[in-house]
């Protein structure tokens, strides 16, 4: 695989710069900010939702040790952070499927089953038909080489990452989903790996010539993902007793 040396503009550079030192930053300190209000909590649903926002707090990091220290070209520090996504595809929808369950549907009905009298096949047979997506098309490895106000970096899909995203990933989703047909809790499993390997396929060959923009819808839909959860458990904040944000909501009534 040859290095390819693409030129960039000053707006490319300075988006390249917001993403990796602004928008991770904040999306990677307000999910940092969420596991400290909800670690405590022992409801299903937040417990469910602290795993997934600690396995992607990880992959972030191991992101942010990859971009800072390698430019981006250590293959175990990426399978890290690709797995960190997976992880918060898992628990995020899980957590968010008991969530809306509690606090929406049937907070104080009896207990029903564990999970909804859904269509057995038809949800696990569809989204396996869509993983198979990322199996269709070739791997391409890539490697293009920009300077970025003087420093010269490296954005790079190696074909060892490549076979993992769109090989590994796709498989181990079609077993889930597969498997979820007489255990349910596969199918967030599956869900995880389908949704992450969609997503970096989209986005590496939509943008295969501009990683620039790869990267930067990349780091938005993380920051909107982060974002959203935040604002659902603040809308919600009355159902739980969070660690600081309960606290500080009854220190500003008293003083007012």
């Amino acid at each position: 695989m040859t290095n390819k040396y693409l030129n960039i503009n000053l707006f490319e550079q300075i988006v390249t710069i917001f993403s990796g030192f602004v928008i991770k930053p904040a999306y990677m300190l307000l999910s940092l900010i969420l596991i400290s209000l909800i670690y405590k909590n022992n409801s299903k649903d937040l417990k469910i939702l602290y795993l997934g926002l600690i396995f992607f707090l990880l992959g972030e990091t191991a992101c942010a040790i990859n971009y800072i220290f390698t430019s981006g070209n250590n293959e175990f520090l990426e399978i890290l952070h690709d797995l960190g996504m997976v992880f918060i595809g898992i628990y995020i929808p899980m957590g968010l499927f008991h969530f809306v369950d509690y606090n929406i549907f049937c907070k104080t009905c009896p207990k029903r089953s564990e999970y909804p009298n859904l269509n057995k096949w038809l949800l696990p047979l569809s989204f396996s038909i869509i993983s198979f997506i990322p199996l269709t098309h070739d791997i391409v490895p890539t490697s293009i080489l920009m300077c970025i106000f003087g420093a010269q970096t490296c954005f790079s899909s190696t074909l060892f990452v490549q076979i993992i995203e769109i090989r590994v990933f796709p498989i181990i989703a079609i077993c889930s989903f597969l498997l979820s047909i007489a255990k349910f809790q596969f199918f967030f499993v599956g869900f995880g790996f389908m949704s992450f390997s969609l997503f970096r396929f989209f986005l590496t060959y939509s943008f295969i010539n501009s990683p620039v923009w790869s990267n930067f819808w990349e780091e938005i839909t993380e920051l909107i993902l982060i974002t959203s959860i935040a604002i659902l458990l603040w809308t919600f904040k009355n159902n739980y007793e969070y660690s600081s944000i309960y606290k500080f909501d009854k220190f500003f009534s008293k003083k007012s």
